[in-house]
């Protein structure tokens, strides 16, 4: 079961999902301290298996499943892929990409 939850927090995509406010009620859009905009990094790597409001498709839905994992993890779900069921992108993406796509991720869905 975790490995379809871990599947994927990234593959090929489209338009990821709206705004959400933080802890500050400021809204939020997945955008890490490098400036990186984690929510088009979701729109187009992420969006195509995991849908473009999470809930899933090829890829495992993001809804439930997020909100279950530390920011470390999802880190390295996204950096390392998960078996054959998600791909790694830690060769397709920086690391502050990756930073952003996670914030966007927790933000979103956490």
């Amino acid at each position: 079961m975790r490995n379809w939850i871990l599947v994927g927090l990234g593959v090929v995509g489209l338009m990821g999902c709206g705004d959400k406010e933080d802890d500050t009620g400021a809204a939020t859009t997945g955008t890490a301290t490098s400036g990186v905009d984690g929510e088009a990094i979701y729109a187009d790597s992420c969006g195509g298996c995991h849908g473009a409001d999470g809930s899933g498709g090829f890829g495992s839905s993001l809804i439930d499943t997020v909100p279950g994992y530390a920011e470390a993890d999802l880190v390295d779900v996204v950096t390392n892929g998960l078996g054959s069921d998600m791909p790694a992108f830690g060769s397709s993406l920086s690391a502050d990409e990756i930073d952003a796509v996670v914030a966007y991720l927790l933000s979103t869905w956490g």
